[in-house]
């Protein structure tokens, strides 16, 4: 949570979760989206996606009706209606290069739910596709198809790295990573652990009608330390307004009843009684029944809110546990990390581990 604030990510796709079944959890002022295989199905290798969203982006989903949907533990599609155009996020982990029918099976099925997903989504809208796609692009991709992958290639094509340019050529869509130009170390996300050997495969997708905004892809290693993953932290700068155009009114959001209140004889005297005297001030004489039920409701509304409800904690700002000591040590953590990725198998390694 610390490096996506560090960083100012609004909405952060998380791969390999390993978070079974699906659903919502809230950490302090973030809300997290998640989708994994279910827990009956349990197995060794869970994957596992989720979205995670800072308030001010939930603040906008929620606003435009949380539209989501847990497709399976590979796939998680996220909706938000802005102003002006709706942005459909969809966060994907792709199984890895195939090495044997099995694998090449389970890609091919990959491919083909994701494509069932895009095409679901009007063209008139911004899709934007992120997350562990296991694929190389190369050069020679580039000289065949320029519009969807750019001069700034870092690997050797793969078998996956073919199948992701087809995707996106049929799709209109563009590797956006390969048209910014980084050093080296900002364009890699990942090292094989065999050859040691530096590869980029995660990848930021847009539809190519609104490749403009997109104004950087690059990726930052110090995260990568504070958060325990062997793949770098992948931060595209896009260009857009996260406000809603079609804001859902109070009377469709669920307030939070704090249940410790409701044994206390004072604030139930007072709630009802603030209940009663407004409909009694009220002028519903010449309302239907359809009408008076509506302004009813509104009142009860009303009256709990002012009463029932919990009031934030603008002061909790991470878990208790969360103190000062752990945090520096992340921070050492993350300093170490970097350390040994510039002096791999030297004394820095077992300083890190």
């Amino acid at each position: 949570m610390k490096q996506v604030m560090k960083y100012k990510i609004e909405i952060c796709g998380l791969c390999e979760t390993n978070i079974y079944s699906s659903g919502t959890n809230h950490t302090g002022d973030y809300t997290m989206l998640y989708s994994g295989i279910p827990i009956e199905k349990k197995t060794r290798s869970t994957f596992g996606v989720g979205i995670l969203m800072s308030k001010s982006a939930t603040t906008a989903w929620r606003n435009s009706g949380a539209e989501w949907e847990a497709i399976n533990e590979r796939i998680i599609r996220l909706r938000i209606k802005c102003e002006p155009i709706p942005i459909n996020m969809i966060v994907i982990y792709a199984p890895i290069n195939s090495t044997n029918k099995h694998i090449t099976e389970v890609s091919e099925e990959f491919y083909l739910q994701l494509q069932t997903i895009l095409d679901k989504i009007p063209q008139s809208e911004i899709c934007i596709i992120m997350g562990d796609f296991n694929a190389r692009t190369g050069q020679e991709q580039h000289q065949t198809m320029p519009k969807t992958v750019g001069p700034h290639t870092t690997d050797v094509t793969n078998e996956n790295g073919v199948r992701l340019t087809d995707f996106c050529q049929t799709n209109n869509l563009i590797i956006s990573n390969t048209f910014f130009k980084h050093k080296r170390a900002h364009q890699k996300s990942w090292m094989h652990p065999g050859t040691k050997i530096w590869h980029t495969l995660d990848y930021t997708l847009i539809n190519k009608n609104f490749r403009s905004t997109i104004e950087d892809v690059r990726f930052y290693r110090r995260a990568a330390g504070g958060i325990g993953t062997d793949h770098h932290l992948m931060r595209s700068k896009l260009k857009l307004r996260l406000r809603s155009r079609n804001k859902i009114t109070q009377t469709n959001q669920q307030m939070k009843i704090d249940r410790s209140k409701l044994p206390d004889d004072l604030i139930l005297k007072m709630y009802r009684k603030e209940l009663v005297t407004t409909y009694e001030e009220s002028n519903q004489s010449s309302l239907d029944v359809n009408n008076k039920y509506i302004e009813f409701v509104k009142y009860v509304r009303q009256a709990t809110e002012k009463h029932l409800t919990k009031k934030a904690d603008k002061n909790k700002k991470r878990k208790e546990w969360m103190t000062d000591e752990i945090m520096n040590k992340v921070d050492e953590k993350s300093a170490a990390y970097v350390k040994w990725q510039n002096h791999r198998g030297t004394a820095d390694e077992d300083k890190y581990k």
